[in-house]
């Protein structure tokens, strides 16, 4: 590792910097797959060119999605966030973050805050918060609020270059100082960044290619261990420790522990195997061991495109990677798209997947898909709240419903692998073929009131050909309802549009 791999750009205050000015370009972000075959048939990997293609063969998951079960949730308040006309951008990249004071939205190059009751703040576009020369050139956020140390956490790539982006709050208050860092990755493309958190550690992965433009070659996946308490003092050299890039592995996935603990979890699982990769982070850095554990589960699928009413054009569902992770309890979950064959029906949909370990033993404890007759569903984002009940968004579309966003959870009434009923909480009208769709959503536990959990994805209203977002937070208290199963749910959505009416309390 050399000097230069991690250095401290500066420390910017968000409300100094001016307001967002809409984006005057128009760009699709970049998607870099490992299987170029496979992805290539829906997702094109050039930054500035998309081009529409159905899939048309994949493999088909031999177990059935279970049944959902039991009991409905509410949403309590919602209100739109960010939308295309302040980042002309595709995808939009969704990503959430609850602190005690603050909702934070965060797109592909902007960033907006609310207060705690829904009221507007402030939007500042991502190269003025990470330093960069233009919004343009940025991609794929990620953010996070961490309780045990009432802090934000922020990453970006930055296309032009091998380096990624890390903004660190010096305090609960996001509209106030952040200590940015520039990591310099080994690849000339560090595509896909995520970032995980626990008591003392800090982690930065992401997949190294040789480039961001044209016919990227694939590097290997690289990940940064670095002292949490020097990025929040802003120490311009923090320590840390370099991992990789290690060509057999692809998109290890760092964990956002929400209960104490000074192991860092990370995991990765990727299509068409049956192997996951547990990685324990164990001691503090720059003496950090990795114990590295292999489980199996089942088979992950490539799913297929989505389709909406009214049109041949189909939403992009089939990056398979792992897209949401959280460690609570010696509990780990994730979720990520996958092919399955629902219950009832006769071809394979994207579904959700959705995978619980302890990870003491390590043990596989859940592994399951949430399918349903005739539905597609995508881009799971998941949260745990204070009575461990496992809280997911996700996308959906049907031949009769255009691209919208649904919420469930599991609790003790669902039983294992499965969950209770999910909720429409926010219906979209129309999605046109003019970029890719996602690439993920986000998710966020309210540390102020830790029974409620926040989410936010993308939808379009109104017919629009530009995406927008909505923000929405779930009631705990469920009402309860008689059991059904998968099939039953796929002939009608009468009964969501009813049950999703919210109630604003903004």
């Amino acid at each position: 590792m050399t000097d230069n791999q991690i250095s401290l750009v500066g420390k910017i205050t968000v409300d100094n910097l001016p307001k967002n000015e809409k984006s005057t370009h128009h760009f699709i972000r970049l998607f870099l797959p490992r299987d170029a075959i496979s992805f290539h048939l829906d997702k094109d990997k050039s930054r500035f060119m998309y081009v529409s293609k159905n899939v048309t063969s994949f493999s088909i998951k031999k177990h059935a999605a279970e049944p959902l079960v039991s009991t409905i949730p509410q949403i309590i308040a919602g209100f739109d966030g960010l939308n295309q006309t302040q980042c002309d951008c595709v995808p939009p990249d969704v990503q959430i973050a609850v602190g005690s004071h603050h909702v934070v939205e965060m797109v592909n190059a902007d960033m907006g805050i609310w207060d705690e009751n829904g009221v507007f703040l402030s939007s500042v576009l991502l190269d003025r918060l990470f330093s960069t020369p233009s919004s343009d050139i940025l991609s794929d956020p990620r953010l996070m609020f961490d309780a045990s140390s009432n802090k934000w956490y922020a990453s970006i790539l930055d296309v032009t270059t091998s380096h990624v982006g890390v903004a660190v709050s010096t305090n609960e208050d996001p509209t106030k100082m952040w200590n940015v860092y520039s990591i310099q990755f080994d690849g000339n493309c560090p595509d896909q960044p995520s970032i995980g958190i626990s008591d003392d550690k800090f982690v930065v992965s992401a997949n190294d290619f040789t480039n961001c433009l044209s016919n990227p070659v694939f590097v290997g996946a690289q990940y940064f261990v670095i002292d949490k308490n020097n990025l929040i003092m802003g120490v311009p050299n923090p320590s840390m420790q370099k991992f990789g890039p290690d060509g057999s592995t692809f998109s290890i996935f760092p964990v956002q522990s929400l209960d104490s603990t000074s192991t860092l979890f990370m995991v990765d699982a990727y299509g068409n195997n049956n192997i996951l990769h547990l990685y324990s982070l164990v001691g503090t850095v720059p003496n950090v061991q990795v114990v590295k554990k292999d489980l199996v589960i089942q088979s992950i699928n490539i799913p297929p495109s989505a389709i909406q009413p009214n049109t041949t054009t189909t939403v992009n569902t089939n990056d398979d990677r792992i897209q949401s992770a959280v460690f609570d309890g010696g509990i780990l979950w994730f979720g990520l798209n996958d092919g399955c064959t629902p219950q009832g029906d006769v071809q394979a949909r994207s579904c959700v997947r959705l995978v619980e370990l302890d990870t003491a033993g390590p043990t596989v404890l859940q592994d399951f898909d949430i399918g349903n007759a005739g539905f597609y569903y995508f881009y799971p984002a998941l949260a745990v709240d204070l009575s461990s009940k496992l809280n997911l968004e996700f996308g959906y579309s049907s031949p009769s419903d255009y691209p919208g966003l649904m919420f469930a959870v599991q609790d003790a009434s669902a039983g294992s692998n499965g969950i209770v009923r999910p909720q429409i909480f926010k219906q979209g009208a129309w999605y046109d073929d003019i970029g890719r769709y996602g690439d993920y959503f986000g998710s966020s536990t309210d540390p102020s009131n830790s029974l409620y959990t926040w989410f936010a994805g993308e939808y379009h209203k109104d017919k629009s050909p530009f995406w927008s977002t909505y923000v929405a937070t779930t009631n705990p208290y469920a009402i309860p309802e008689f059991p059904y199963s998968v099939a039953i749910l796929g002939i009608t959505m009468i009964s969501f549009i009813v049950l999703s009416r919210l109630q604003v309390r903004l």
